[in-house]
């Protein structure tokens, strides 16, 4: 089978609608063998797409991989129990602070599946990346490269003790010089003025959710994101070094093709100095598919 999907919105500016591509690419499927090639732009291998709780918030909670872009993968199943996936993502995306990109090698991430789709588990995946990092200081012109990697564990477990269809989707991120493609995250990496080598953030982050089905048409989810930045000593007061958020919505289908839905958000972020602040936001937020 040959999937093809190109996917786009009207986000691609703040202050007005502009077109803005999402997802572009094609999928060679076969059913037989249990393996597939995909190639083009579309959400990370490193992002557990299963793990992301519901929220009306359009960027998400914070903490998880957010990168959509141009990649290649492998995929393949084992008696439909075990799903391997082996992805080569762009280093065009690598963020580096005061330098330009000099990125060669894209992103490796492998990553297992299990899909359990028991009583209590539904999945559980675990992923690891390794990054080449590469850059060039704009203040003293001088190179240097390092590497990046992490690990990561996520899934879905059911908790049917509560309600039928409850469920817990959860995340948890560790390692260095990737903080650039999380939402919310740190820089990836920055040249240390004193040695003038590129050095990497490291960084610990979760998310998750807990969903409850009051009925079959309405639903809540109290959901978290945390993330913490292990900044090298040289980095300014200014820089991220913690944040989280959490939110709590109610959602409604009052027909089978539309989703209205209320959420409260919460945030706060805080600095190297020990500076802090916080925000509160309130969405109304309506859906129809056609």
């Amino acid at each position: 089978r040959i999937n093809t999907l190109v996917s786009m919105d009207l986000n691609g500016e703040l202050g007005e609608p502009a077109w803005r591509l999402r997802e572009a690419y094609g999928e060679f499927i076969h059913d037989e063998l249990d393996y597939s090639f995909l190639a083009g732009q579309t959400y990370s291998t490193a992002l557990d797409l299963q793990s992301v709780p519901e929220s009306l918030d359009f960027a998400g909670p914070t903490g998880y991989y957010a990168r959509r872009q141009p990649l290649v993968r492998f995929s393949k199943l084992f008696d439909h129990k075990v799903r391997l996936d082996i992805g080569a993502d762009t280093p065009e995306n690598a963020v580096y602070l005061d330098a330009d990109i000099r990125t060669q090698w894209p992103d490796v991430t492998v990553a297992g599946t299990w899909l359990a789709d028991r009583d209590w588990i539904s999945h559980l995946r675990l992923q690891g990346t390794i990054r080449d990092l590469r850059a060039v200081d704009t203040v003293t012109g001088r190179g240097g490269n390092t590497g990046g990697w992490h690990f990561g564990l996520s899934g879905k477990i059911n908790t049917p003790l509560f309600g039928e269809k409850d469920n817990f989707k959860f995340g948890v991120l560790y390692g260095d010089g990737f903080g650039g493609q999380l939402k919310s995250g740190p820089v990836d990496a920055a040249f240390n003025p004193t040695t003038l080598d590129l050095e990497t953030v490291g960084v610990l982050s979760s998310y998750g959710g807990y969903q409850h089905w009051w009925t079959d048409k309405l639903r809540s989810s109290a959901i978290f994101g945390f993330l913490n930045a292990r900044n090298p000593s040289f980095m300014a007061d200014e820089r991220l070094e913690s944040t989280y958020y959490l939110s709590a919505n109610i959602v409604w289908n009052p027909f089978e093709h539309v989703t209205i839905g209320l959420e409260y958000l919460y945030g706060n972020r805080e600095n190297v100095d020990g500076e802090s602040g916080d925000a509160n936001r309130l969405l109304l937020s309506t859906k129809f598919d056609f």
